[in-house]
């Protein structure tokens, strides 16, 4: 396959509208058309290729349609278009270490993928593995047709092999409606307004970014009447979403330089901390019994993360920004780790010890 053949089976499987040779060759032409040759010759290898792409690899269909001239005469014309179930030509060409790499990512690397589009995905992660066992068959095989459901026991043999387990108690994911996910993402994408119903309240919401923490997933966004500072609101928690027209996104004030990066140092946490001390940069110092500093030394808390041996321990030196999952962190490791530095988080720590220590006390 050339460059021209391969740019127009690009083309036909990105669009979701047939085309005609005519408006295949002007999108490949800018790469493919070379100097000296007409428009008609080009427009003719092109329809040349579509006639042989679509009878070897099976995965173009055409028919005809009524066209119109610049005479205003109207005559039939082919249209072209990819078949929309067929994913294996897409994937004939990976290694197989694209190919194990895009099995990973099908495992545990769609979360903030709309559940909707994940069923769209699965004939191409079926295909993957089908095209690896049409490279793996043996000389006696070479050829033989993989049948479909013997790919998709090889998916799910590959998939039972691999696990992402969670930092701390494995929650069950709260369930979030297909057709609210699929909206808030068409409307972040597309940069549209939306207003939602959350717990019982309308709000019109400025969508600029989703995240994914733990199982939990949130949008961020602008709440019009609130402020221009960005909130987050937990994507299990809304109920109903649609499309607002009667003012345009561009014209609700907020997140112009909105920085999602900038955003996270502050977590998504309810905030307990001022909300002007969240997200500032500290100089943390922590002791750390020996066996915790056996693994923190290999997976640090921050790349800035130092370390001296003192008594029974380590002492742990790092600049990284308050924030409050940080203290969900250190209660979680109370017998293990002590904060010396900065006072305003030993504060907090000690605030919180004293509550759970209260609480048991009184049963």
């Amino acid at each position: 396959m050339n460059q021209r053949q391969w740019d127009i089976l690009c083309k036909l499987q990105g669009s979701d509208k047939a085309m005609t040779s005519t408006k295949l060759a002007q999108l490949v032409a800018p790469k493919n058309k070379g100097v000296g040759t007409t428009n008609k010759s080009f427009r003719e290898m092109v329809t040349r290729d579509l006639r042989d792409m679509k009878r070897i690899t099976g995965a173009i269909e055409s028919k005809k349609v009524l066209a119109e001239n610049d005479d205003g005469h109207t005559y039939r014309e082919n249209v072209y278009s990819w078949k929309a179930a067929d994913s294996s030509l897409m994937v004939n060409t990976l290694t197989t270490a694209q190919s194990v790499a895009l099995g990973v990512l099908h495992k545990v690397g769609l979360d903030l993928v709309p559940k909707v589009l994940v069923d769209e995905l699965k004939p191409l992660f079926t295909a993957i593995h089908k095209n690896e066992l049409v490279k793996n068959q043996s000389e006696k095989d070479l050829g033989k047709n993989i049948p479909q459901k013997t790919a998709i026991a090889a998916e799910e043999k590959w998939l039972n092999k691999i696990a992402i387990l969670s930092e701390t108690v494995g929650f069950v994911a709260p369930n979030i409606g297909p057709e609210i996910e699929k909206q808030i993402h068409e409307a972040l994408y597309q940069e549209k307004l939306i207003e939602i119903s959350y717990r019982g309240q309308a709000f019109v919401v400025k969508p600029l970014a989703l995240v994914q923490r733990g199982v939990r997933r949130y949008l961020i966004g602008i709440k019009r009447g609130y402020g221009i500072e960005p909130v987050h609101f937990t994507m299990s928690r809304i109920e109903k979403v649609k499309e607002v027209h009667v003012i345009h996104y561009d014209e609700m004030h907020g997140g112009e330089d909105f920085n999602l990066d900038d955003f996270l140092k502050k977590g998504v946490a309810h905030p307990v901390f001022d909300n002007e001390d969240l997200g500032k940069l500290i100089n943390l110092k922590l002791w750390v019994d020996d066996g915790t500093y056996s693994w923190i030394s290999e997976t640090p808390l921050d790349k800035s993360q130092t370390a001296r041996k003192v008594q029974a321990g380590y002492e742990l030196s790092m600049s990284t920004t308050l924030r409050e999952e940080l203290v969900f962190w250190i209660l979680s490791m109370a017998n293990h780790v002590r904060v010396i530095s900065p006072k305003v988080l030993k504060d907090r720590v000690i605030f919180d010890l004293k509550n759970a220590v209260r609480m048991y006390d009184n049963q």
